[in-house]
């Protein structure tokens, strides 16, 4: 399972459209090679004709409808776990955005510093740790910025009630920041097809090529064409998997520009500030 799965995670890499011919190319190769194989061994002894079509029709229907439910539940799986990683990102950007302007109404020496570890954090998830999704690697660690944006903020001793209320919503704000930070390497950590899918999709492509071939053709032509052209629709079925199965790696991914927005506009922000 792991080299299948390593396999295809190189393949991540690819554009699109090499993604989707080396999909395409697999199965129309292995579809007309078995093709090739089993008319010349097997099909006049098992005495294929039109009569029997009907029979081969009717498990092929059947099988068919259980692999493309199973096919589409695994396609919708990975555009839902797209667009969930997705509304993540915006939940975590809006958090730090808040806890940022939040912390310039803070009346302490440490407001320049948290605001500082605050940058230096954002600026990290784009430039850090999405090139280390982007390469797999699977590490939860908490940035050494961040765990100093901590004890600089537990630092803060606010004299007023206005101080206090707006100490205790800088602290709410980075524990809601945690949190998101949490879920976002969750989603990392979860995202992909589980290998054992990979495996059963695989399998199920080639039960459904082999079993094309014991519907019978006098024309080995015409054989040949059709399964091209369901070797074809398996390749685009597979290619759109893998293009969303990871959504840090590929032509299709999930966008980083909502930190490196909010990274340029928040900078823009403090440079002003100094600048007054």
């Amino acid at each position: 399972m792991k080299i299948l799965t390593d396999f295809l995670f190189d393949l991540y890499g690819l554009p699109n459209w090499k993604l989707g011919t080396c999909f395409i190319s697999f199965f129309v190769i292995t579809g007309l090679a078995g093709l090739v194989i089993f008319r010349k061994l097997v099909y006049l002894k098992m005495r294929l004709s039109s009569e029997t079509n009907e029979g081969v029709n009717f498990f092929a229907q059947t099988v068919g409808v259980l692999y493309g439910l199973l096919m589409g539940m695994v396609a919708v799986s990975c555009w839902s776990s797209f667009e969930d990683l997705d509304n993540l990102i915006s939940d975590e950007v809006s958090l730090i955005g808040s806890f940022y302007r939040i912390t310039s109404g803070l009346e302490s020496p440490y407001r320049p510093a948290i605001q500082e570890k605050t940058l230096a954090y954002l600026h990290d998830i784009f430039t850090l740790e999405w090139p280390r999704y982007a390469e797999g690697r699977k590490e939860n660690e908490i940035p050494r910025e961040f765990n100093e944006l901590r004890k600089l903020l537990f630092k803060v001793n606010p004299s007023s009630d206005n101080q206090k209320m707006i100490y205790q919503i800088a602290l709410n704000d980075l524990e809601r920041i945690i949190h998101s930070r949490r879920l976002r390497i969750n989603a990392f950590l979860d995202a992909g097809v589980p290998p054992v899918f990979w495996n059963v999709l695989f399998a199920g492509a080639f039960l459904t090529i082999f079993m094309s071939y014991f519907v019978h053709f006098p024309s080995a032509l015409a054989h040949a064409s059709l399964v091209t052209i369901y070797c074809t629709a398996l390749g685009f079925m597979f290619f759109l998997i893998a293009a969303l199965d990871n959504p840090y790696r590929g032509d299709i991914y999930v966008s980083i520009e909502p930190y490196q927005t909010l990274y340029e506009s928040l900078k823009t922000e403090r440079i002003e500030d100094v600048s007054e």
